[in-house]
Formats: structure tokens, C-alpha cells, sequence
């Protein structure tokens, strides 16, 4: 059987060789790639995270990306410079015809929860989604955050955003999958998707120091987001010592095979 045509890629970091990873990732039938969001700040990750962007983008890829906060505290002191830094990074999208712009991610996870609490930080991102739907035009504009914020984001909606987005890990989120019915209940399947999705949001062993269980659980899990409606999920990560399909001495683990071959149905019992 051939693999779900919804699944996408999440790489979460800018990893040496992003060419031959994304290279491998659309050979095996997956268009949807998801850059990382690198700190405002960071201006060395925002260029290297530009080059990959265009590339992916020559080779017919799906590209999601964006900035976030990254490791910097968001306040309301710097709240401004974040907004300046968001909106030039549309705009540098839109000149190159990026697929999709991400505000942020997790934001409500980055803030001083002092002045800037979780419900100035939703409201602040629901203005700037306004601002930046003035500058990026060539696709959906979009934020994701945490599954411990989606009843949040159902309460007050999605305003001027195209798309809201979500992270789920099976361990840590006993209540994604309620979570997610609610929001599609919500938003439609059309408006949300999974952007983040795995077994635990600690490492893959944490969930089990086996492969084989690893592989049997990413087989469920894609099998439960399949049957929930969405129609587009995000593996996180392609490659990373703890939790990529790739580990960095550059094997694959088992679910891989999940991830991309069978419709993602579970190799083992």
C-alpha cells in the first residue's frame, strides 16, 4: 500500500545537509516540509533556514516557515520587536513565494506569564495575523502551538488565521485526541492540522527503549489521526539522536517504514 498522502516532515533543527534530507523526504512521496522556526533574534539560523527554504521550494515542495521566540522570553517590553521582526519575514516569504507562513511557535510556552500572560500572547497573535495577512499573500498564514492550548484557541477562534495548527506527543497529551476532535469540531479539517506529532515530547525512548514499539505506537498514532479527519500530520523530526526517523549516524529507525510505506498501518503487533 502506498504511503497517506497527508503526511508532512517537521525538521527541527537546520542540520548540515538539508539538500540531501529534503532530497530523501521527496523521493519517498513527501511534499509537506516543515522548517524550523528559528529565535528572531538569531539572525545566522535565519539565513541558513532561507537557503533551505529555497531550496525546498526548487525542488516542488510544500514549505511551512517562520520565526518564533525560540530561546528569547517574549515580554511585553519586547513584544514590538518580535511583531517587526514577523512582519519582515513575510514580507521576504512572499517576495520568494513561500507555500505557507508560520507566526511562531508555542508561543504561550515562551512568555514571562508576567507581562505577557497566555491570553496577551493568543490576542497579540490574533493582531498580528491581521498585520501579516496585509504583507504574505501567497499562501495560508498560520500559528501552532501546544495541545494543552487548543481548548483555548476554541474558545476565542482563530480570527484572521488561515490555518491553526497543533503539537501532539501520545505520552505527554492523554487528551489529544479529544483535543483535536474538538478543535476539527471547531475550525473544520480544512482550517487545522497536526504540525507536530510522535510518541513523547522527551525522546523516543522515552517511550520505549525498543524499536519495534516505537514503530508499532508512530503506526497507531498515525492511524488514530487518519481516522480523527485530519488530513494532515507532521512527523517530528527527520533527523535527531532522539527523536528522528533518522537517527544522526545517519540510520533509520524502524518507524520509518511506518511513517512511509503500508499507509502508515502497524508492521508490528
Amino acid at each position: 500500500m502506498s504511503m497517506w498522502s497527508g503526511l508532512g516532515i517537521n525538521f527541527a533543527s537546520h542540520p548540515t545537509g538539508f539538500s540531501t534530507y529534503c532530497d530523501t523526504c521527496l523521493d519517498r512521496g513527501i511534499r509537506y516540509l516543515r522548517l524550523n522556526t528559528p529565535d528572531f533574534n538569531n539572525a545566522t539560523a535565519i539565513v541558513e533556514e532561507k537557503a533551505n527554504c529555497l531550496y525546498a521550494l526548487s525542488k516542488g515542495a510544500y514549505v511551512t516557515w517562520g520565526i518564533s521566540s525560540g530561546s528569547t522570553t517574549l515580554t511585553s517590553s519586547n513584544w514590538a520587536d518580535f511583531v517587526t521582526a514577523v512582519l519582515a519575514t513575510a514580507q521576504w516569504a512572499q517576495n520568494n513565494n513561500l507555500s505557507e507562513f508560520s507566526i511562531g511557535n508555542e508561543e504561550e510556552n515562551h512568555n514571562d506569564d508576567d507581562t505577557l500572560t497566555d491570553a496577551d500572547v493568543r490576542t497579540n497573535i490574533k493582531t498580528l495575523a491581521t498585520q501579516v495577512q496585509a504583507v504574505f499573500t501567497s499562501g495560508p498564514v498560520s500559528y501552532q502551538t501546544s495541545n494543552p492550548s487548543i481548548p483555548s484557541w476554541v474558545s476565542i477562534g482563530k480570527g484572521d488565521l488561515d490555518l491553526i495548527e497543533f503539537n501532539v506527543y501520545k505520552k505527554q497529551h492523554t487528551t489529544w485526541k479529544t483535543n483535536i476532535t474538538s478543535a476539527l469540531e471547531t475550525f473544520g479539517n480544512t482550517s487545522t492540522y497536526i504540525t507536530e506529532f510522535s510518541i513523547s515530547s522527551v525522546s523516543l525512548a522515552d517511550y520505549s527503549s525498543s524499536e519495534e514499539i516505537q514503530a508499532r505506537e508512530i503506526g497507531m498514532m498515525l492511524e488514530d489521526i487518519q481516522t480523527l479527519g485530519i488530513k494532515r500530520a507532521y512527523f517530528f523530526t527527520y533527523r535527531d539522536a532522539n527523536f528522528g526517523a533518522l537517527n544522526t549516524d545517519g540510520v533509520y529507525r524502524l518507524l520509518w517504514n511506518n511513517l512511509t510505506t503500508n499507509n502508515g498501518r502497524r508492521w508490528f503487533i
